[in-house]
Parts: structure tokens; C-alpha cells; sequence
């Protein structure tokens, strides 16, 4: 249990090991680069509007004019806001909290499968296991963040890892349209910041509430200008051994 200012949040022991990061069927597009990762901790929830508000004293879900509850993934936050939180955390509790890097990302996603869906092929359990878009639905506005740990936790114990809403991760990469998405931190030939023509891109995970299920794959990626403010996007947190 991390104390972030008298809010508790959970966390896991996520053993080190090696995996395959990315999808052996669309390696185009997902090339799969065998990774090897330390032990670390793993928060079990997204950082909640009640985690962010003990340690930053804001409200930046504010910018949306919507309410949803204080146990909702905070959402609205740039990447270096959330950056910001986990060095303000580390600081307090004498602890080195951070983002996930997109290697540790997956492998909390995949939480010890080979799968883009770590329950498997039968799409009807995705909705125990993740938030994302209804099959029918009124106006995406009326959508919103369901509160964490609304669905059930994969088999590491972390919840919402796909679905509910895109989190950030510490790497940048470079869009190439014609080409596979190659990360920063996986490709260390590569330089660490990419600068696309309106800003510094960032990766950013996990699918959201506003995504149809395909969204869930957890090989999947896709990017956003690192200063980008949405409903959609929070962050959760590691912290490393």
C-alpha cells in the first residue's frame, strides 16, 4: 500500500522476467522484441480524482466540465502533469514512482499470457474484464470513466489495464505510416524524443470508454502530443525496487 497524503493505493509484486512484446500476426505493424524486465511494483488502479487531489490540490478533469465521482481515473492531465505527480509521490514517500515504461505496460497487460486479450478468445468476457464502448449507445458525450475496480482484475491483480481510459507511458516514438511502430526504450539505436511537426509525440495505452473492444488488444499503441489534455487519458504508476 503506497500513502499518497492519507489516500491508500494498492500495489503489486510484479515478478522480473523475459517476454515477447508484440504481436506475432501483425508484426508489420507490432514487431515483437523480446524484453527483460526487473522486479518492480505495480499500482492495482489507475491514479484516481481522489489519489491526484490529496497530493496536487487541483482539479484538472475541470477542463471537460463533466462529473463522474471521485473514484474515477483522474483524465486531463499532459504527460508531464503526470510526471509531475509521480515525482512529487517519490519525494513524499521516499520512493521512485513513474510512469510505466511501454515495455512494463504490456507486460502487466499480457500479466504472464502470450494473448492481445489475457482472458482469451471468447469475446463475451471482455465486458467482465474491461470498460470500453457499448455496442449501442445514445451520444458518446454521455459516456464517461466508470469508477476503478468496476470490472474484474487480470491475473497479476491490476484492474482496468485495458478499457476504461488510456493511460500514459514514459516512451515516445515515431509515427511512420508506412512502417512499424517502433519505440524509443525498445530500440535503443533510436533516439529517446521524437518532435513531430506540432509537438513532441508520446505513446499512450490501454484503450478507452469511447473505443469499441478491438481498442482492448494489449499490443496495441497509438500516440499523442505529449502536452495533450483529454477525457479519455489518466495515468497509473510503477515504482521500482
Amino acid at each position: 500500500m503506497i500513502d499518497i497524503n492519507g489516500v491508500g493505493l494498492e500495489v503489486v509484486q510484479v515478478p522480473g522476467g523475459t517476454y515477447r512484446m508484440g504481436d506475432p500476426t501483425q508484426p508489420h505493424h507490432f514487431p515483437i522484441v523480446v524484453q527483460t524486465l526487473s522486479a518492480f511494483s505495480a499500482g492495482t488502479t489507475a491514479i484516481t480524482r481522489r489519489m491526484w487531489r490529496a497530493l496536487i490540490d487541483s482539479s484538472p478533469w475541470e477542463r471537460e466540465r463533466y462529473r463522474a465521482g471521485d473514484d474515477v481515473p483522474v483524465t486531463c492531465v499532459t504527460r508531464a502533469e503526470a510526471i509531475s505527480f509521480c515525482d512529487r509521490l517519490s519525494e513524499r514517500n521516499g520512493i521512485r514512482a513513474s510512469l510505466p515504461s511501454d515495455a512494463q505496460w504490456e507486460y502487466l497487460a499480457q500479466a504472464g499470457t502470450s494473448s492481445g486479450y489475457f482472458w482469451g478468445g471468447d469475446r463475451s468476457l471482455a465486458r467482465e474484464y474491461a470498460v470500453f464502448r457499448p455496442e449501442v449507445c445514445g451520444s458518446l458525450a454521455d459516456l464517461h470513466p466508470a469508477p476503478v475496480g468496476s470490472k474484474k482484475a487480470n491475473p497479476w491483480g491490476l484492474y482496468d489495464m485495458q478499457g476504461n481510459v488510456d493511460v500514459w507511458v514514459s516512451d515516445s516514438y515515431p509515427f511512420n505510416p508506412d512502417g512499424p511502430y517502433v519505440v524509443a526504450s525498445s530500440f535503443p539505436d533510436h533516439p529517446v524524443d521524437f518532435i513531430a511537426d506540432d509537438g513532441p509525440m508520446a505513446v499512450i495505452r490501454g484503450g478507452n470508454f469511447l473505443l469499441m473492444r478491438l481498442s482492448l488488444n494489449a499490443h496495441s499503441r497509438t500516440l499523442r502530443r505529449a502536452d495533450a489534455i483529454e477525457r479519455t487519458l489518466g495515468f497509473r504508476i510503477v515504482v521500482a525496487q
